[in-house]
Protein backbone atom coordinates (compact mmCIF):
# COMPACT_ATOMS: atom_id res chain seq x y z
CA UNK A 1 0.00 0.00 0.00
CA UNK A 2 1.21 3.36 -0.44
CA UNK A 3 -0.42 6.80 0.30
CA UNK A 4 -1.37 5.81 3.76
CA UNK A 5 -3.04 7.62 6.44
CA UNK A 6 -4.79 7.52 9.59
CA UNK A 7 -6.14 9.18 12.98
CA UNK A 8 -7.22 8.01 15.97
CA UNK A 9 -8.90 8.29 19.53
CA UNK A 10 -8.73 6.70 22.66
CA UNK A 11 -11.25 6.84 25.47
CA UNK A 12 -10.12 4.35 28.10
CA UNK A 13 -9.61 1.24 26.08
CA UNK A 14 -11.40 1.47 23.26
CA UNK A 15 -9.80 2.39 20.16
CA UNK A 16 -11.64 4.24 16.95
CA UNK A 17 -9.24 4.35 14.32
CA UNK A 18 -10.37 6.15 10.42
CA UNK A 19 -7.42 4.96 7.91
CA UNK A 20 -7.60 5.76 4.54
CA UNK A 21 -4.80 4.18 1.75
CA UNK A 22 -4.00 2.90 -2.12
CA UNK A 23 -3.51 0.30 -2.83
CA UNK A 24 -2.28 -1.85 -5.86
CA UNK A 25 -2.04 -5.59 -6.33
CA UNK A 26 0.20 -7.87 -8.02
CA UNK A 27 -1.33 -11.01 -9.81
CA UNK A 28 -4.47 -12.64 -10.22
CA UNK A 29 -7.27 -14.17 -8.52
CA UNK A 30 -9.07 -13.40 -5.33
CA UNK A 31 -7.27 -11.42 -3.02
CA UNK A 32 -7.89 -9.59 0.40
CA UNK A 33 -6.76 -6.50 1.62
CA UNK A 34 -5.92 -5.88 5.69
CA UNK A 35 -3.96 -3.33 7.85
CA UNK A 36 -1.24 -3.96 10.26
CA UNK A 37 0.11 -1.37 12.68
CA UNK A 38 -3.12 -0.14 14.72
CA UNK A 39 -2.25 2.29 17.48
CA UNK A 40 -2.65 -0.09 20.13
CA UNK A 41 -2.89 -4.20 20.50
CA UNK A 42 -6.30 -5.72 20.29
CA UNK A 43 -7.09 -7.00 23.47
CA UNK A 44 -7.73 -10.85 24.01
CA UNK A 45 -10.98 -11.93 24.92
CA UNK A 46 -12.51 -8.37 24.30
CA UNK A 47 -15.95 -7.40 24.71
CA UNK A 48 -16.81 -6.72 20.77
CA UNK A 49 -17.95 -9.82 18.80
CA UNK A 50 -14.73 -10.46 16.69
CA UNK A 51 -12.87 -7.90 19.19
CA UNK A 52 -14.47 -4.66 16.66
CA UNK A 53 -15.86 -4.02 14.06
CA UNK A 54 -15.95 -0.87 11.19
CA UNK A 55 -16.78 0.12 7.70
CA UNK A 56 -14.24 0.80 4.67
CA UNK A 57 -15.11 2.19 1.20
CA UNK A 58 -13.64 1.99 -2.15
CA UNK A 59 -13.79 5.53 -3.17
CA UNK A 60 -11.43 5.43 -6.45
CA UNK A 61 -13.61 3.66 -9.03
CA UNK A 62 -16.14 1.52 -7.70
CA UNK A 63 -17.24 2.84 -4.43
CA UNK A 64 -17.82 -1.05 -2.82
CA UNK A 65 -18.41 -1.46 0.56
CA UNK A 66 -16.37 -3.66 2.94
CA UNK A 67 -17.03 -4.68 6.55
CA UNK A 68 -13.89 -5.02 9.03
CA UNK A 69 -13.38 -8.27 10.75
CA UNK A 70 -10.73 -10.26 12.04
CA UNK A 71 -9.30 -8.19 14.39
CA UNK A 72 -6.58 -10.35 15.80
CA UNK A 73 -6.53 -10.96 19.51
CA UNK A 74 -2.54 -9.62 21.05
CA UNK A 75 -1.80 -7.83 17.69
CA UNK A 76 -2.08 -4.85 15.86
CA UNK A 77 -3.14 -6.14 12.75
CA UNK A 78 -6.87 -6.03 11.44
CA UNK A 79 -6.99 -9.17 9.11
CA UNK A 80 -9.71 -8.57 6.53
CA UNK A 81 -11.54 -5.71 4.51
CA UNK A 82 -13.88 -8.07 3.45
CA UNK A 83 -16.03 -7.27 0.97
CA UNK A 84 -20.24 -6.95 1.15
CA UNK A 85 -20.94 -9.50 -1.29
CA UNK A 86 -18.02 -11.54 -0.21
CA UNK A 87 -15.75 -10.92 -2.93
CA UNK A 88 -12.27 -9.62 -3.68
CA UNK A 89 -11.71 -5.68 -4.57
CA UNK A 90 -12.96 -5.58 -8.07
CA UNK A 91 -9.80 -3.82 -9.34
CA UNK A 92 -6.29 -4.61 -9.08
CA UNK A 93 -5.61 -0.95 -7.68
CA UNK A 94 -7.82 1.17 -5.78
CA UNK A 95 -8.37 3.59 -2.78
CA UNK A 96 -10.00 2.71 0.64
CA UNK A 97 -11.15 4.83 3.30
CA UNK A 98 -13.03 3.75 6.56
CA UNK A 99 -12.66 3.41 10.44
CA UNK A 100 -13.01 0.69 12.74
CA UNK A 101 -13.29 0.24 16.53
CA UNK A 102 -12.12 -1.76 18.89
CA UNK A 103 -11.29 -2.57 22.73
CA UNK A 104 -7.31 -2.56 23.18
CA UNK A 105 -5.25 -4.68 25.55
Amino acid sequence: ASGEAGRYTKIGQIVHVWFGFNYSINGSGGFNLGISNLPFPVKSNASFAYNGGGVAREAAYTGYMFFCEGLNAGTTQLAVLRRYDNGSPRDPSGTMVGHVTYEAA
